[in-house]
């Protein structure tokens, strides 16, 4: 199981994902890279190695072939172009394995992020190749797990990734993965630990060291904090409560 997320801001790009990987026959789990670059563009697939590995080559070459950065439109239909003939020979070879099943166990999803002279945009390619811009909402996610980023993602929903900086995307990002692993772990298959890769004004992108995700995770420890000390303040009086002065100010008007 997977899960990757893609943020997009005006300044600004990340994609995290977990690190777990599977062996579909005897559920073996190990480390596993599942976000690179190629072409100037940044790649997140879920899906199955037999689709990932040729779909990295065909891509690559592809990119090399026009010999710059593409706009977001020359990169859909290009990726577009290139995922169908891998697809097509993935899924007319399919064998399987187990009783029960076929080739479209062996849809996956492609995640991108890109910049051009509009800025930084966001693009799935799903198990039909069918493309979607996710852009204007700054914020997408694909994989098994992408049921449980959406809600954690909903949870954070007013801290609108559109308007953030790339050091407010890396804390949405890793926070948001962070929490499928810890919900997910286990025989759920989401595991290991955030892996991330970034962009900010256009720069290339670059995959956060190891000092960087520590951090980040550092950060997001006392931003979760600030908001738990946040409840006594917005209700002093409840069990538990803080003798704060209440926050009644500050609140939005109830929902009618």
């Amino acid at each position: 199981m997977t899960v990757i997320v893609g943020f997009v801001g005006p300044n600004g790009a990340v994609m995290c994902s977990d690190s777990q990987g599977t062996e579909g026959g005897d559920d073996t789990r190990h480390e596993a890279e599942k976000i690179w670059e190629a072409g100037g563009l940044l790649f997140g697939y879920s899906g199955y190695g037999a689709v990932k590995e040729p779909l990295m080559v065909t891509i690559s070459s592809a990119l090399s072939s026009i010999g710059r950065q593409p706009t977001r439109w020359e990169a859909r239909d290009l990726l577009a172009k290139a995922n169908q003939p891998v697809l097509r020979n993935a899924y007319e070879n399919f064998v399987p394995a187990r009783a029960g099943e076929d080739a479209r166990m062996m849809a996956g999803h492609l995640l991108v992020i890109g910049h051009d002279d509009s800025g930084y945009w966001l693009l799935e390619l799903d198990g039909n190749n069918i493309a979607t811009f996710y852009t204007d909402r700054g914020f997408h996610t694909v994989g098994s797990g992408s049921v449980a980023a959406q809600v954690a993602r909903g949870l954070l929903a007013h801290y609108e990734p559109a308007g953030r900086n790339v050091a407010h995307l890396k804390l949405l990002a890793y926070r948001t993965v962070e929490t499928c692993i810890d919900v997910l772990g286990g025989r759920w298959g989401i595991g290991g630990r955030p892996l991330m890769w970034y962009s900010e004004a256009g720069d290339p992108f670059t995959e956060a060291s190891d000092g960087e995700l520590a951090a980040t995770q550092n950060a997001v420890g006392g931003w979760t904090l600030i908001e738990r000390e946040s409840l006594d303040k917005a209700f002093p009086d409840s069990p538990g409560g803080g003798n704060e002065e209440t926050l009644e100010g500050d609140l939005p008007a109830p929902r009618e």
